[in-house]
Parts: C-alpha cells; structure tokens; sequence
C-alpha cells in the first residue's frame, strides 16, 4: 500500500473552484497534501494556464486576497507553499521581481521554476528551495544530467516519457535531490517543448499522429498513470519522493475525486460512475472525445504490456494484476 502521508502536491487555482471549496479541500485533505504551489496573480504572463484566475473579472487585490487566505489556510494545516514561476515568456529580470515581491510577505516555503530564473534567484537568495519545473522540459539523459549537476535544485519535478523510468529517478535521488513525479499531466510522450510555447496547432498534430500510430486507447494508456499503478512505483522502488497532481483549473467535484482516487488507489470506482472521470489520470484535453469508446480493461491490458515491455514479468504483475481483479 502507497502512504500518501505529506507526499501529494497540488495547484491553487480560482477558475473552476471558489475559496471557500478550496480551503474545504485544504481541511479535509490535509494529512496528504505535502504542498500547494501557486502562480503569481499580477496577470496571464505569469500563468500556464488562462483559466487558473479570472483575470478578466477579479482585481488583482481581490485575487491576492483570495490567495492569501488559501495559503494561510494551508500553513494552518501545515502544508508548504510554492511560488510557480515557469511561463516561457518570463524573463530573469521580471521573475525576480515578483520573486521579491511575494518573498518579502513570507508566503511562500518553495519556488518552482526553470533554470535560467533559478540561477538568478540562486545568486541573490543562496538560501532559497528550488524546485524545477515540469516545464524545463527535461525530456531526454542528456538535460536531465545537466540539471541535477547544475546543484541549483533542491527537488525535480520529472513526467513526460519518463514516468515509469525507475534509472531517471534513481538519478536524482542518488544526487542527494527530491524526486516529483507529475503523475497525471498527459502530455504526448514525443513532445518536446513547454505547452503554450508553439502554435495552437502543435499540440493536436503532436496527438493525431501518434493516435494514428499507436490507437488512442494505447496511446491513452502510455501517457496516463492509474492509482493503481503506484502501487508498482512503491513495490519496486522508484525513489519517488513526492507525486505532483495536476489540477488547475479544475472544478470542486473533480478535485475531490482526483484526490479520492488516488488516496484510495482506485480508478475503476470513479471511472464506472462517469467516463468522464478519464480526465483524472492524463489531462490532456484531446482524449476528451474518446471516452465514451474506451474500454477499460483494454486498458489495464496495454498498461501490463507496457510495463512488461519495460521491465519484463518479474515486475510483480502478477500479484498487481489479481491485486486490481479482486478489488
């Protein structure tokens, strides 16, 4: 069994969700809630999603408000914070600035964050703990060697076509960092860049062509990780220090099943009530027409070849398999 005691890192957002249901959230999972990371609320330069805050009907005193009390919230519960600051378009200079900025209110616990705004705020803040983003895009050894060398890191946030590689995480924790996985991003594996860093096209060409090459039911089963899965990361020792849930934005009932779920190490439950509930374990919006035709011990099925594939038949399957069937 996973103990999710402190090991869960989620997002801060006002989008789908008000304060008051966020803080519910906060409240009754905190005993899991290792963190909760935040974007800045100046505006849409500093945020990787459009919907994360209302921009467009909130003043930033209104949002710095609502901020403010969710995360005050949280260190109640005592649950660390961390300043998101990972948008390509922001520059060293600028991130700096608003680093100063929420630094001087004592909020913030973390940042996370890319290399290039790391090193400046490692030079003018030595003390300060890093996080790297998702979005510096380590997607192959070669970046990821560079990164945990760079000794900039306290923690690497790792997903992408490295979310079953036991070696990649055995990497970071061996260099003495904390390992994250991003469990449910969804991204297409062959992807390479950050999203909103191309053109509005590029991330449905990217998924089309593998659908076409793989079917989207294979292709949905690489790129999503099941609750249950985890029970294979822990058994077979990943070194995973910390799993990094994507929910921004995201409405009050999904965050509570998207926590439920995994807590419980238990899809089947969630997915029977509502298909829907697919969205949970890769969120990438382009499976979202498929749902309706995917079968879900197909699959579990693609999962136990991938996981073969990758680490032959003495992987444990077997009991993980009989393991899932008798639940």
């Amino acid at each position: 069994m996973v103990d999710f005691s402190k090991r869960l890192s989620v997002g801060v957002s006002f989008g789908l969700i008000s304060e008051k249901e966020l803080c519910t959230i906060i409240t009754k999972y905190s005993d899991y809630i290792h963190d909760l990371f935040f974007s800045p609320t100046e505006g849409v330069q500093y945020l990787t999603r459009t919907r994360i805050y209302n921009i467009n009907d909130t003043s930033n005193d209104e949002r710095r408000k609502m901020l403010f009390h969710v995360l005050d919230m949280a260190h109640k519960y005592g649950i660390k914070t961390s300043l998101t600051l990972n948008t390509p378009a922001l520059n060293a200079q600028d991130a700096l600035a608003i680093f100063h900025s929420y630094q001087s209110l004592q909020i913030m616990d973390y940042v996370t964050t890319t290399f290039k705004i790391a090193t400046v705020i490692k030079e003018y803040h030595p003390d300060t703990k890093l996080v790297c983003s998702y979005n510096e895009a380590i997607t192959n050894y070669n970046k990821l060697y560079r990164i945990v060398q760079s000794g900039v890191f306290n923690s690497i946030v790792l997903g992408n076509r490295f979310i079953r590689d036991k070696n990649a995480f055995n990497i970071i924790k061996e260099s003495g960092i904390n390992t994250i996985l991003l469990v449910n991003n969804g991204c297409t594996l062959g992807c390479t860049s950050y999203c909103r860093n191309r053109d509005e096209n590029y991330c449905l060409n990217l998924f089309n062509a593998e659908r076409l090459k793989h079917g989207v039911e294979v292709l949905y089963s690489q790129q999503s990780v099941f609750p249950e899965e985890l029970e294979l990361y822990e058994r077979n020792g990943f070194n995973i220090d910390y799993f990094k849930l994507s929910s921004r934005p995201i409405s009050f009932n999904e965050y509570n099943a998207l926590l439920s779920s995994y807590i419980s190490l238990k899809s089947k439950p969630f997915i029977t009530t509502n298909v829907y509930n697919y969205h949970l374990y890769a969120r990438l919006a382009h499976f979202g027409n498929y749902y309706r035709s995917f079968d879900y011990e197909r699959i579990l099925e693609n999962k136990v070849k991938l996981w073969k594939s990758l680490y032959g038949s003495s992987f444990g399957l077997n009991d993980w398999i009989s393991a899932i069937i008798d639940t």
